[in-house]
């Protein structure tokens, strides 16, 4: 399957937030993003959850396949740390051999270092994880009418 980003992150969202392990630790929607943390986008009291592509790798193997990185942060007030950690532990079991719903990249796989802390603003906790994935580098051309019909057809 072609390469896939916003599609890819709306399913990775989809699954984190239809987890009630995760639910009951207290991650909402209205705090699970699909970009990358920023000083701005921390905020007080929330456990946040930031999912974004990092860097694609060639495959060396096949050159019309790239491995596609994933990453999810997890972000929770200090004194929280251990959700955070918690969380982290969840995120991987969901995503370690994970097979996409339509089934058109290869199965998703955590890589190292996962999970790490990252450096972030005073206050709070943040933990990632990387998952990596295979997809084709052929993509198809959409036409401005296609954009269209999917806006509006958008549930």
């Amino acid at each position: 399957m072609p390469i896939t980003p916003a599609k890819d992150k709306a399913e990775i969202r989809e699954v984190i937030l239809n987890d009630e392990y995760i639910l009951s630790l207290g991650f909402t929607d209205e705090y699970t993003y699909n970009t990358n943390a920023t000083d701005e986008k921390l905020e007080y009291n929330n456990k946040q959850i930031f999912i974004y592509n990092a860097p694609s790798r060639t495959n060396n193997l096949n050159t019309k396949t790239l491995e596609q990185l994933i990453q999810i942060d997890v972000s929770v007030p200090v004194n929280n740390a251990s959700v955070g950690d918690l969380a982290i532990e969840q995120i991987i079991a969901l995503f370690d051999e994970y097979e996409w719903k339509d089934g058109g990249h290869g199965e998703m796989r955590v890589i190292a270092p996962s999970p790490t802390p990252l450096a972030c603003q005073s206050g709070f906790y943040t933990v990632a994880a990387r998952f990596a994935y295979y997809t084709t580098i052929v993509n198809d051309k959409k036409r401005k009418e296609w954009f269209l019909w999917q806006l509006k057809h958008r549930k």
